[in-house]
């Protein structure tokens, strides 16, 4: 698990065995939020966009 966070919001990158396999993004609390991604790098930007939109929205 590589876990990916502002200071304030994180999300988890784990293996994904269930669905397309690959690595899959998850909140802080587990739900998946996204899978199928090839790379753990490629898994890690979805993560880092998705914590500057957040920054933006605050």
């Amino acid at each position: 698990m590589t876990p990916v966070t502002d200071g304030t919001t994180t999300y988890l990158i784990c293996r994904t065995v269930r669905g397309r396999g690959g690595w899959g993004v998850h909140c802080a609390a587990g739900e998946l939020i996204t899978s199928g991604w090839p790379t753990l790098t490629r898994a890690r930007a979805y993560a880092e966009r998705q914590l500057s939109r957040a920054g933006v929205e605050r």
